[in-house]
């Protein structure tokens, strides 16, 4: 997989504001009520249930804490979005002297019982609260945090990591994971086309079309074989979680997908990998389609028709990622490309909230993205 790519932060964009529409929308009450909402979700036990079975998740973080006993020996720890607090034990096992373990979710209650019953009530402190509002009693070590979304920022709380680490970390303390790359490629969805998409066309003898044109603006959270992929991969973000900041996740890319096989291609894939540079063995997580299942599966963005790769043929073009005004778990993609024989322009969006009421312009070279009120996809005009 090549890792070589082109970024620039979306403030380099020229941005137009509406006279009427600022792109600041959201009341402090709607930001509020979209935060429980949030947590709410977090409480539920069978959301922690299928990230603990995740084995290649949760092996990878004890791997990590449990094998690096020098990192974590005498250490303070902070948790961001302990959940069950596994990890928080996990590194109290390792020796650290005291964990301070932050989830704003009800889950926190649980996890003091579960703390309770392990005996690490003198060494895990746990705090139910948003880790933008915890006061700890001193600043820590190490931070560890399972904060990656599909996608790898969609309904991620990286940005309250990078908050934590800016108020929390000691100068010379390390973050765990402590860099995170975002893959671009193509795939063969032919058959998962035709079973998500064609089914509209006919719905016990109803016309559901205006469904499918709809639903094909919507990224998928899918399984992809592999066997699928039909162009080298490239990494259109490479986050340094120990320099990186905030205003850093709002950014653009410019690819060029190579076909390495003649093949039809219906759609782009995302996927990633987490680094943990610190371990003394080198670990990571990846949910690659060449890799095992992670929960996390893989993002597909769907073009709407099929275009015909030869061997050789380069798919060139931007994406374009930008939170919403929602704690940013509403992820934005614009992609274009064109390839030696055909000229394609398509916008899709990764979860969209129908509340958006800002009127955003975007200027990449010539063409104008168009967030409209209420619309929930990027047009090109």
């Amino acid at each position: 997989m090549r890792k070589l790519f082109e970024t620039y932060p979306i403030d380099k964009i020229p941005i137009e504001r509406n006279n009427t529409h600022s792109l600041q929308v959201s009341t402090a009450a709607v930001r509020e009520s979209w935060n429980q909402l949030y947590y709410t979700s977090y409480a539920n036990f069978e959301v922690h249930e299928e990230m603990i079975k995740d084995s290649v998740r949760t092996e990878a973080y004890r791997r990590v804490i449990m094998n690096n006993e020098h990192l974590f020996k005498g250490k303070t720890v902070l948790d961001v979005g302990c959940g069950t607090g596994i990890l928080s034990i996990f590194a109290a096992k390792a020796g650290a002297s005291h964990v301070y373990a932050v989830d704003a979710s009800d889950i926190a209650i649980t996890a003091k019982e579960i703390v309770s019953a392990n005996g690490f009530t003198d060494k895990i402190t746990i705090y139910q609260q948003s880790v933008e509002e915890v006061e700890l009693p001193c600043k820590v070590d190490i931070i560890i945090s399972e904060w990656m979304g599909v996608c790898l920022l969609y309904e991620s709380m990286l940005e309250s990591v990078l908050s934590a680490r800016d108020k929390w970390l000691e100068k010379d303390g390390i973050m765990i994971p402590d860099r995170a790359i975002l893959y671009l490629s193509t795939i063969n969805y032919e058959e998962m086309m035709r079973e998500r998409f064609d089914f509209w066309d006919s719905v016990y003898g109803i016309n559901m079309a205006p469904v499918k044109r709809k639903i094909l603006k919507e990224a998928i959270i899918d399984t992809v074989p592999g066997i699928k992929v039909n162009s080298e991969a490239e990494a259109i973000a490479d986050l340094d979680l120990m320099k990186i900041k905030a205003s850093d996740l709002d950014f653009g890319a410019k690819f060029s997908l190579k076909a390495f096989r003649n093949d039809y291609t219906h759609a782009f894939i995302t996927w990633f990998e987490v680094q943990f540079n610190y371990s003394h063995v080198q670990h990571r997580i990846s949910t690659s389609p060449f890799e095992k299942l992670t929960h996390w599966k893989q993002t597909i963005f769907c073009l709407g028709e099929t275009l015909k790769l030869f061997k050789g043929d380069k798919i060139n073009g931007e994406i374009v990622m930008i939170r919403n005004d929602k704690r940013g778990y509403d992820v934005h993609f614009e992609v274009q490309f064109t390839n030696i024989i055909h000229q394609y322009h398509k916008s899709c969006l990764l979860y969209t909230s129908d509340a958006a009421d800002d009127l955003l312009c975007v200027d990449l070279g010539g063409r104008r993205i168009i967030k409209k009120k209420r619309h929930p996809f990027f047009l090109i005009s």
